[in-house]
Formats: C-alpha cells, structure tokens, sequence
C-alpha cells in the first residue's frame, strides 16, 4: 500500500485535507477543518463559561428554594401528625384497631418531619433514587397514592374557593377572553 492510499484511509477519501494521486494540492470539497484566525479551538469559551455561571446560580436559587419548602412541608405534617393523633381518640373505646393504625400513621408522619428538617435534599434525592431503583413497583404505588392525596386536598381547597376567588382570563384588544 503507498503514501496516498494511506493517506486516503486515514482521512477518508474526498477529505479537505487528503492529497490527488497527481498533484500536491488538497482536494476542495468545501468543508473547513482547520479553525480560521480569531476562531481557534477556544472561541466558545466565554460561552461556556456564562453557561456555568448561569447554571452554577439557578441551582443555588433551586436549593435555596428547596431548603425553605423543606422547612414548610416538615411543619404541614407535624400539623397533620397532630391532626391525626387528636382524631385518633374518637376510636378509642370503639374500634382500637383503628386508633392504633392512625396512632402510628401520626408517628411516622412525625418522624419524617424531623428527618425532612435534618436531611439535605440531595442526600433524600439520592434516597428516593436508590429505592426506585430497588422497588420500582413500590415506589410507583406510593407515587399514585401521594397524587391521589394531592387532588383531593386540591378539591377540598378548590371547594372552599369562590368565582370572585379566582384568576380571570385577561382580555384581548378585540374584547375577547
């Protein structure tokens, strides 16, 4: 095998930089793989480096955002943990099975609020990621279930709502909405 059909190999025939069997001249096709003056190899850099920037501050604003809701959450189910316990005692005498039940439901939702309160959010992340992973079909229950809760404390909100209460559509220049 010669010089040129090496060459042709380790280029890829009809590249810019592979040679004609009969001249010493570079075949045009067009394409531009060297980097012309002013856009060398690093002209992206300033780029790159507001994309970190930029990236590095809405994670800081992210946390900082979830390390106060944190704080909400850990006091809404102490508050619901209370709730529960107080509720409890309309069972007792009648069907303590179901006090107990909601006994221990209070304690669990107390205990996971001070574990909210005392976990980072990554280190719960990484937690709720390792069990998915374990448990996937476990985790996609207690995700239907978590969302079943939700639309209905956000029916049970709505209900308490009035039409003066919510938002209205704005107007458009035609007087449609």
């Amino acid at each position: 095998m010669d010089d040129t059909q090496k060459t042709e190999i380790e280029t890829g025939a009809g590249n810019a930089s592979a040679k004609s069997a009969a001249s010493s001249e570079p075949i045009a096709t067009g394409i531009d793989i060297m980097p012309s003056p002013g856009r060398g190899l690093g002209a992206g850099v300033g780029v790159e480096d507001k994309n970190a920037s930029m990236t590095s501050r809405i994670r800081q604003k992210a946390s900082t955002a979830a390390e106060s809701g944190k704080e909400s959450l850990a006091a809404r189910l102490e508050d619901v943990a209370q709730a529960a316990r107080k509720s409890s005692q309309h069972f007792k005498g009648n069907q303590d099975w179901l006090a107990g039940a909601v006994d221990r439901g209070a304690a669990e939702l107390n205990s996971l609020a001070i574990r909210l309160r005392q976990s980072d959010i990554r280190s719960m992340l990484s937690e709720a990621r390792s069990f998915a992973r374990r448990q996937p079909a476990l985790f996609a229950g207690i995700a239907l279930a978590a969302g079943f809760v939700v639309a209905r404390f956000g029916r049970i909100l709505a209900a308490d709502l009035s039409p003066a209460d919510l938002p209205s559509a704005p107007e458009m220049q035609d007087g449609r909405r």
